[in-house]
């Protein structure tokens, strides 16, 4: 996995703890 890939992934999680109903909406 690409270092890139892997920090999107790390974000989307860190979005996802942020917005527990799943909003993918980031300010």
């Amino acid at each position: 996995m690409k270092p890139s890939t892997l920090a999107a992934f790390l974000l989307v999680l860190l979005c996802l703890s942020y917005f527990p109903q799943g909003s993918m909406a980031a300010p």
